[in-house]
Parts: C-alpha cells; structure tokens; sequence
C-alpha cells in the first residue's frame, strides 16, 4: 500500500509532501511524493493538507457500557454507580456486550484511535468484537470478591488462554474492579495469577474521596500489587506518602480527567506522579461517565486542568501530553514497535484534515511550525478533523463521504463491519436495557 501526499509527523518533526509505504502491517518506506509510483491499494489525498500521525491510544474504557451514554449523568458518584449504572448492567448478556463493543471501536476508530485498555465482563465477546473489527486492545474482566465465590476469576483466565496474543493485537490481564468491592485475599489471589501469566492487573484506584476511608494504599502493597504492571484507573485521592510505596515499582496511573471532573471526583495530582517517575497515559472511561470516547479532549483536559491546578502554565506541555496519548500509551499497555513513524514501526496510524479553520493561521512552511504542530494538535485539533484510521496498515475507518460535513456519519467509513447493522443492534438494546430503568 502506497499512501501518498501527505504531511508526516515523526520524532524529527514534521516532512511535506511524503509517501507513506506499508507491507505487511509495518511502515517501510517514507520518502519524498512519487505521483508515478503505483501499488494496487495506493491512496491519493491529491492537493489536500493532510497530517499522518500516530494513532491515538484510549487507556481505559469499558466498551461494552455503549448502552448507558447519558442515561446516569448530573448525579453523585455513589448514585451514579450503584443506582444508576449497576442495575443496568445486571441486564446485560454476552450479545449486548459483543455489540457494545463493536460499536465503541466504531467510535473510537472515527477518532483516531487505534488500542484500548478495557475492563468488562463477557470478555470472551470483548475480545471476538476485537478480532472482528481489527483494533489492538489489552483486556481483561472486570473481578469481584462476592461472599467467597470465585468472583469470575476463572472466567478471566479462562480468556487469557485463549485470546491472549492473538494475532499480536489482543493482550490480556486481570482486572480486579476496585480495592472496595474485592477482599484483600482476592486481590492477592489476582496478583499471583497476573505472576503466573506473566501478565497485567488492571484496577480502579483512590477515584473517590471515600476511598481513603475504605482501604490504604500501604495494604495493597503489602499484597504485591505493584509487583506486576498495574494499570491504576483514576487515582484521584492518591497522597504523596503513599507515592512512596510506588516508586520503582511497575505502577501506571490511567488519567481520566473528563469522568473524573462529570463525576466531582476531582484532578489527579499528574505533577506528584511526575515527580515520582511513575508513568502517565491518558484513558476515556465509559460513555456513562464521559459521554465520548475522546482522547482528543482527554488531551486538551489533561494539559490546561493541570496547569489551571498548579498555577503554573509550563507544566504537562503540548508535546509532552501528546506523547501521553500516544507513544507512552503503546510502550506502557506492552505494544513495542507502535507509537511513532518512522520505518519498521507497526502501521497504526491517524489522519488529520488540516483544511479546516481551526488550523489557521498554520503554514508547514512556517519556521516556527515544528514547535507549533504540537500546541495545534492538543489545543486546536479535535475528534472531527480524522478522516481516517488504520491498524497494523489495515483501514478500519476511512472516510468516504466526500462533499459531506466533516462530522458527518457513513456506515460505508468502517470497511471491517456493517455499521448500519451495528447501530442498529445498539439501539435496539439500549431501549431494553434503559426501558424502566
């Protein structure tokens, strides 16, 4: 596949006037535009301006709440979850959840996103709907300890012996739903699978200020939970002693800043866990706390709250929080070779229309643009500006509706599923699930 004509953003900065190169899911050329080249799946942009960039990655989600996008919003947090959220989902069954999932892809493909980190359940459907439409994620099932049951545990592993590593594009830990909703002998029979896997844990953490009354930080250390890689959802209430108890350890911290704010849970301490050198990538949550599966506006959250916060506009940069969402996101979730373009690197790749006004004033020519593309594309750019995204060089959105608005939905973008169907299924099962709810 030859893509041609299009704007490149590497590590270097960024090149005008490229092709891109791509066999067998990996980038093997870039060089300077060809128009004679040819290859039977060569992509023209013509005169457009258009940006190839890494594609986007989405630390932490729930794909198969699809269903739930405002049916519990304006309301506390305990409310929201225990009264709003969990008596919907106990009318989920694995159909709804593989529907779910295929529709959040669609989603998060139209914005550029290429992984996700999920916690469900039906996580057999999870990673089907995975396989099925083309994107990479980490998956895992959503654990509770329920009055000495197994709390699905089985379940999980069960998952990871046979869709872990699936065609390189599916990975597979264990999830443990929150410290409050599992026993202390649970989370430490968890870690000791996440061991004997060689594998992951992913956890919600310290995303209320009732969390601190609940359990400490000091007695999940104690049950080895940072001697894995643990992917840490929220850590809203996390206190700087207990940042102590992580440092050198194989914690990352999944930063929500739209939930966390929906939810008056409020702003993670990014400038604690910085200094502490624990890593930071940037996640959604599900639509029923965020509404959108964004990483766009995760971005511009994550750099202006956090200077908004500290009183302080130099920290977290464009660039820097960028890189959050991108290569930072691959290295920590355990996909190496993605994350950047250059040659060798897995095609997992997002473009961006540059045409419309939100990038002018903008001129590649500009001396200044290579310090500029960075402020334009966490502060300027948005969700609506992708007009494609690929997966180890397969499309799995691709607009085609040319002379339409740029937002505008087509099922013939999603070349991997029927769409139409899928939105289909969607609604009919929100309207069940929802109905008396």
């Amino acid at each position: 596949m030859i893509i041609q004509n299009v704007a490149v953003l590497t590590k270097e900065g960024v090149s005008t006037h490229q092709d891109l190169y791509i066999r067998e899911g990996k980038i093997a050329k870039i060089g300077e535009h060809d128009p004679e080249a040819r290859d039977p799946q060569t992509i023209s942009f013509g005169d457009r301006r258009i940006l190839a960039i890494p594609a986007l990655v989405n630390a932490h989600t729930h794909t198969g709440m699809a269903f739930l996008r405002g049916v519990a919003d304006d309301s506390p947090f305990e409310t929201w979850l225990f009264e709003r959220v969990l008596p919907r989902e106990d009318r989920l069954n694995g159909q709804d959840v593989y529907w779910g999932a295929l529709f959040s892809q669609m989603e998060m493909a139209r914005y550029g996103i290429a992984l996700f980190n999920d916690m469900y359940m039906f996580t057999d459907q999870v990673c089907q709907a995975v396989a099925d439409f083309g994107m990479k994620a980490c998956v895992c099932r959503g654990l509770v300890d329920q009055g000495g049951e197994n709390g699905r545990a089985d379940e999980n592993l069960r998952t990871f012996k046979h869709w872990h590593g699936y065609q390189n594009r599916i990975r597979v830990g264990f999830g443990p739903h929150a410290p409050y909703t599992c026993s202390d002998p649970y989370i430490a029979r968890i870690v000791d699978l996440a061991k004997e896997t060689d594998s992951f844990v992913h956890i919600h953490l310290r995303e209320s200020k009732r969390e601190r009354e609940l359990y400490t930080i000091e007695s999940l250390a104690r049950l080895g939970l940072f001697e894995v890689p643990c992917y840490m959802a929220h850590c809203v209430h996390v206190e700087e002693r207990d940042l102590e108890l992580m440092k050198g350890s194989k914690a990352i911290v999944l930063h929500n800043p739209s939930s966390n704010l929906k939810l008056a849970n409020g702003v993670a301490p990014l400038s604690l866990f910085k200094e502490a050198g624990l890593p930071v990538i940037l996640g959604t949550d599900s639509v029923a706390s965020n509404n959108a599966l964004d990483i766009w506006r995760e971005m511009l959250l994550t750099a202006i709250v956090q200077k908004g916060v500290s009183g302080d506009p130099t920290v977290f940069s464009a660039e820097e929080v960028f890189r959050m969402a991108t290569e930072d996101g691959y290295r920590w979730l355990g996909f190496p070779g993605s994350g950047s373009i250059e040659r060798g690197a897995h095609a997992d790749l997002a473009f961006l229309s540059m045409e419309d006004v939100n990038y002018h004033p903008f001129s590649f020519e500009d001396p200044c643009a290579p310090s500029k593309i960075y402020s334009y594309l966490v502060y300027s750019s948005s969700a609506k500006d992708v007009i494609g995204t690929m997966v180890d060089g397969r499309w799995v959105y691709l607009r085609r509706s040319e002379g339409s608005a740029p937002s505008a939905f087509s099922p013939g973008d999603f070349p991997t599923v029927d769409a139409k169907r899928v939105i289909e299924e969607i609604n009919r099962m929100s309207i069940r699930i929802n109905t008396d709810g």
